[in-house]
């Protein structure tokens, strides 16, 4: 059995560790939805679209292989859906080869 305070400090220290990543545990969301994006790839352009739930606001994002940071599309910060297919057009060189996503955020009123 331990005594004394080399002790008493190795279970104080162990205590403030429980404690202090116990604060730092946070609940795992899940996504609103899955969207399926369909990517059509041209010569000059690519088309991203997928259909687009009633009341549902999107951000479509991007990524430049190899980075791993995906990057918000210009003017696609937030787009609600309206039930019908959502389409984008992305004339950069290098949008052949980027990978592309349009998560569910969250609902909105819809009227």
């Amino acid at each position: 059995m331990r005594t004394g305070v080399p002790f008493l400090r190795s279970a104080l220290c162990s205590s403030l560790l429980v404690i202090t990543f116990a604060g730092c545990v946070r609940e795992y969301q899940e996504p609103q939805a899955k969207t399926y994006v369909w990517v059509t790839r041209e010569k000059d352009k690519t088309t991203v679209s997928w259909e687009a739930k009633r009341g549902t606001r999107y951000m479509l994002m991007y990524r430049d292989p190899p980075s791993s940071s995906w990057i918000t599309y210009p003017g696609a910060e937030m787009v609600i859906g309206t039930g019908a297919e959502v389409v984008f057009e992305d004339h950069s060189p290098k949008a052949y080869f980027r990978k592309y996503r349009a998560p569910a955020l969250v609902e909105v009123p819809v009227d």
